[in-house]
């Protein structure tokens, strides 16, 4: 795992186009062809949030981890009231699935927290997003509770992990 770079933003893409349609095959409508953007992970790269696996010279799988919280998780009763890492967009190349890479994600997220000094991390996702929410609960995250986001169909679940 390494902090991704802009030479990596094609291969970024190439990946949210494949989820995107994967996603939309199941009824699920939580990325489509303007988010995540390129001006998003654009952002993430500068701020160094964003962190890639590279297999066989190809991007593998990509995480977006900060302390970044939406404005929606204050309606929600956390397990602790406390900074927290955050996990936003994540996804696995499609060609390298079957090989734990999800779960390898969610691992290093661990191990961030850890050399922040964290002992708490966050993560939301659609729930519509029935591998993501089967992923996270594996992971041994906790179920809080739903929020909706502004200009977002849908309801979106979200679960905490202490470290």
């Amino acid at each position: 795992m390494r902090k991704s770079t802009p030479k990596d933003l094609d291969g970024i893409m190439e990946i949210i186009k494949a989820i995107v349609k994967e996603m939309n095959s199941y009824g699920n409508y939580q990325w489509n062809e303007s988010y995540p953007s390129p001006d998003d992970f654009t952002d993430d790269m500068e701020k160094g949030n964003l962190y890639v696996e590279e297999l066989d010279g190809k991007i593998a799988s990509f995480i977006c981890l900060n302390c970044v919280e939406a404005p929606e998780y204050k309606e929600l009763e956390w397990s602790i009231d406390q900074k927290a890492l955050v996990v936003h967009r994540m996804g696995v190349n499609p060609n390298f699935r079957g090989r734990g890479l999800a779960k390898k994600l969610m691992e290093f997220a661990d191990e961030l927290a850890v050399a922040k000094d964290l002992n708490y991390i966050r993560v939301d996702t659609s729930s519509q997003n029935a591998k993501m929410n089967s992923l996270i609960t594996k992971c041994g995250f906790k179920y809080i509770g739903t929020v909706q986001f502004a200009g977002v169909d849908g309801d979106f679940c979200c679960y905490d992990k202490l470290i």
